[in-house]
């Protein structure tokens, strides 16, 4: 299960995509302390925000995902838990 700390990560990946604008979004808020997941449809990240958010966590986490197999995966929750069994 997803930490605190990784759940930062993620968001911190999403950063990296330039959305630093979610920070102070409160569905973020709720995501980052486990009350809430947020679905990629509700992002709406453009392809180039996809590959820098899937770089963003490789390069931190060690996780290698492809951009077309974020909506596959479906919340950045999912993404959480995998950064948590790798990191």
């Amino acid at each position: 299960m997803a930490t605190l700390e990784n759940r930062i990560r993620v968001v911190e990946a999403l950063e990296a995509a330039n959305l630093a604008g979610l920070q102070t979004n409160e569905l973020v808020s709720q995501f980052i302390t486990g009350a809430a997941d947020i679905k990629f449809e509700e992002l709406q990240l453009d392809s180039l925000a996809r590959m820098e958010f899937c770089i963003a966590i490789e390069v931190n986490c060690g996780i290698s995902l492809l951009p077309d197999r974020l909506y596959e995966i479906g919340t950045l929750g999912r993404i959480a838990d995998m950064v948590a069994g790798e990191c």
